[in-house]
């Protein structure tokens, strides 16, 4: 029995992860083939949907969920607690969130959380909350950080997932972990700049999903750049996604 039970979770593979930038969503009906159905083996099931998300009103972090007393809700109240940022929680569900899971989804996950990020956070922080959520992708929870893109967008100022900027900077970010995992435990005579730039705080929004989901994604590049149409009007979502 055993070795079966050994075999099974051998096999199994952990969820996706995905950092989604997204204008309002407007509407309800579903795609043909949800994003989701692109993503997931017809058998893999989803028990839970963790959105991650920011809000520039404070720096105090905020769960919401229709259930504030379920068990995922409160091992994030503790895991935050555990980073130094204790949370208010809130018995409630965005309405944006609402409809981007009818989109992705075929059918919606029994519980869907919504961690809701305050500024005041280091990059090392929202680092180390990704990297603690990422062995949550084991236990058949899918981790979105949605970048909400709210009102119209100035195409001077604003960057795309496509942009060969945000690629550059996360191809960065991978380096500088392979070169901090190298020196450690090295008689290295002082901190390289890069491990320095962690204790930085963040304040731009997408920023600090990219910081959270990089953490999610094991610190690793993302496997997949993608875009997908929402509805006929053109709206879409744009990202990337962690397969491993």
């Amino acid at each position: 029995m055993a070795e079966e039970s050994s075999q099974v979770s051998a096999t199994s593979r952990r969820l996706p992860a995905l950092y989604l930038a997204c204008r309002e969503i407007a509407g309800t009906d579903t795609r043909p083939l949800p994003l989701m159905a692109r993503l997931l083996e017809t058998t893999e099931k989803v028990d839970a949907v963790v959105f991650i998300t920011t809000h520039g009103a404070g720096r105090v972090p905020q769960l919401r969920s229709s259930r504030p007393a379920d068990e995922f809700v409160v091992e994030l109240r503790l895991l935050l607690e555990g980073l130094g940022h204790t949370p208010t929680v809130h018995q409630s569900f965005d309405k944006h969130l609402a409809r981007l899971t009818i989109q992705l989804f075929a059918r919606p996950a029994p519980d869907m959380v919504e961690v809701r990020l305050g500024s005041g956070m280091t990059a090392g922080q929202y680092r180390r909350l990704g990297e603690s959520l990422c062995l949550w992708r084991d236990r058949h929870v899918m981790l979105i950080c949605v970048d909400q893109l709210l009102g119209k967008l100035d195409p001077q100022q604003y960057r795309s997932p496509h942009d060969s900027y945000w690629r550059g900077l996360l191809s960065q970010w991978v380096e500088e972990r392979n070169w901090e995992e190298a020196l450690s435990g090295s008689a290295l005579g002082s901190t390289p700049s890069f491990v320095k730039t962690e204790k930085a705080l963040v304040s731009d929004n997408t920023l600090c999903l990219l910081h959270a989901a990089f953490g999610i994604g094991g610190s690793r590049a993302p496997q997949r750049l993608f875009g997908f149409y929402l509805d006929d009007n053109e709206r879409a979502l744009s990202g990337y996604c962690w397969m491993d």
